[in-house]
């Protein structure tokens, strides 16, 4: 799945996730949020578990 296939509060979570996870005092609500974010998109059906299991190892436990 591409970024722009994603639901839009999804996209937006990503951005604001990568704009700030240098962010050392605030870093965790950033993280929280996309974690979220992908879950509801899982749990919506738009996106499948290995679709939500791809994101968060890429965005949140990858390199």
């Amino acid at each position: 799945m591409q970024m722009k296939e994603l639901p839009l509060y999804l996209r937006i979570s990503i951005e604001e996730y990568l704009e700030h996870k240098d962010d050392r005092y605030h870093w965790d609500m950033y993280w929280d949020d996309l974690y979220g974010s992908i879950n509801s998109a899982q749990h919506d059906g738009v996106i499948s578990l290995s679709e939500a299991d791809d994101l968060r190892k890429k965005y949140l436990y990858g390199d």
